[in-house]
């Protein structure tokens, strides 16, 4: 008897590691990606392709600020563009992680490599006419279509 509970208890380890070991794996495979448009640009010179933002947008980037601030946000991403690096500019300061630059040329690339991080929570901020795609290319379903 002594015998049999000895291995019992191996056999019951050996189950119970390779249980912590997949709840570990699963924990790892979760993820989230908040993507976000742009805030509010200046419109007011159609020629310039880089506008900054405008007060409402200042305004809205706060908010998105105050929104994520406490999510454990451990990468933000933005295109290369003043209004979405200014979107992001105040949540990245409140947690001190440099914004990294993505090329909207390939949207698909770049949301494999999202993918593939590590980190858990990620912000991608992007444009009106590549958000919905964005989030499509990280296997969600968009909002509106």
């Amino acid at each position: 008897m002594f015998k049999n509970q000895k291995i019992m208890k191996r056999i019951i380890t050996i189950i119970l590691f390779f249980f912590v070991l997949n709840l570990s794996a699963q924990a790892q495979k979760n993820k989230t990606v908040w993507v976000v448009r742009h805030a509010e640009k200046l419109t007011d010179n159609p020629k310039d392709a880089n506008p900054n933002l405008n007060l409402k947008g200042l305004e809205r980037s706060e908010d998105l600020k105050h929104y994520l601030e406490n999510k454990k946000i451990e990468k933000i991403f933005s295109t290369p563009y003043l209004r979405t690096k200014n979107t992001v500019e105040p949540l990245a300061k409140t947690l001190e992680i440099t914004t990294e630059i993505y090329d909207t040329k390939n949207d698909f690339e770049f949301a494999k490599k999202v993918k593939e991080l590590p980190n858990k929570n990620i912000l991608v901020v992007g444009h009106s006419n590549t958000v919905l795609e964005m989030v499509k290319y990280l296997g969600a379903v968009p909002p509106v279509q």
